[in-house]
């Protein structure tokens, strides 16, 4: 620590380095971000109903003014309830239980052989065939 630097900035870059250290690690060491970011946003989804009860109990017990009551204590959980089975029908398919017959046949894809990119000439180039098995 230098004399023109004061004590509380010491605590402020080891609390930096305490967050970006770890950070870096988890960065530099090839785990799969993407899959590591869709985990995280999976776990927000299946923690914030937990939340969203916590904090109506909690407004359900505040001091008399600030009180959540009436029509509004009524509407919140409903919504909540709502909100909670849309997800969960979402994600078996309650809601869309379409037979196999009735549902339209899905086209063939295209055909991707040699197509030529949309650029200007100067940069005009044909994708490589082993792109192909890419499909």
């Amino acid at each position: 620590m230098t004399a023109d630097m004061p004590a509380s900035s010491t605590f402020s870059w080891r609390r930096f380095l305490a967050v970006a250290g770890p950070g870096t690690i988890v960065v530099g060491s090839g785990l799969n971000l993407v899959s590591l970011s869709v985990g995280v946003q999976v776990m927000n989804a299946l923690l914030l109903p937990i939340v969203l009860g916590f904090l109506f109990l909690l407004a359900r017990r505040l001091p008399w003014p600030y009180r959540l009551s009436g029509v509004n204590a009524a509407i919140i959980p409903a919504t909540v309830v709502f909100g909670v089975y849309s997800g969960a029908a979402g994600l078996w398919g309650v809601t869309w239980r379409i037979p196999k017959a009735a549902r339209p046949a899905a086209p063939d894809p295209p055909e991707i052989t040699g197509c030529l990119l949309r650029f200007p000439s100067h940069m005009t180039r044909t994708i490589p065939s082993h792109w192909e098995s890419f499909r």
